[in-house]
């Protein structure tokens, strides 16, 4: 079965202002959830994780990020980035690293590259988010089924 994707190729422009709202994401998620920073970068007429409209979605991260079974109080190790490889592929996939790590008492906290497996000796909790934009905001976040570190993997076993 041959199968065929095609990747939007951005502008420099595009990637350096979808960068900005990468990090902004990633700083209003691990900042005991900034709701008011995540309705800025979030595009008002997008779909989030399904059909969620950006009212819901910012309430059902905010219950991620704070709730009992959430990140909750751990400690906010890494941010990694890859790109999907599963139904919507080339979208840029973000690695988000928790763990109960205490910098005052364990050892030096090892680092990791993207797709790493979690470490239990932490008890790390990875959440993935995939994501595409328009108009200069964020225009759908989704779990991603399958990711590759870079095109690179990809080009190599085909």
């Amino acid at each position: 079965m041959k199968t065929t994707a095609f990747i939007h190729k951005v502008t420099n422009e595009e990637r350096q202002a979808n960068e900005k709202l990468l990090t902004k994401f990633s700083d209003a998620f691990n900042s005991a959830f900034n709701e008011a920073a995540m309705e800025k970068i979030l595009h008002p007429n997008g779909r989030f994780f399904g059909n969620m409209n950006y009212i819901r979605a910012i309430s059902a991260m905010r219950k991620k990020a704070t709730g009992k079974n959430g990140i909750g109080d751990r400690f906010f190790k890494d941010t990694n980035y890859g790109i999907a490889t599963d139904h919507k592929i080339g979208e840029v996939v973000m690695e988000l690293r928790f763990s109960d790590f205490d910098p005052f008492i364990d050892e030096d906290y090892p680092s990791y590259t993207f797709g790493d497996c979690s470490d239990y000796r932490f008890d790390e909790l990875i959440i993935y988010f995939a994501f595409s934009f328009k108009d200069g905001k964020i225009y759908s976040i989704r779990i991603p089924r399958s990711f590759e570190k870079s095109i690179a993997w990809i080009a190599a076993r085909n």
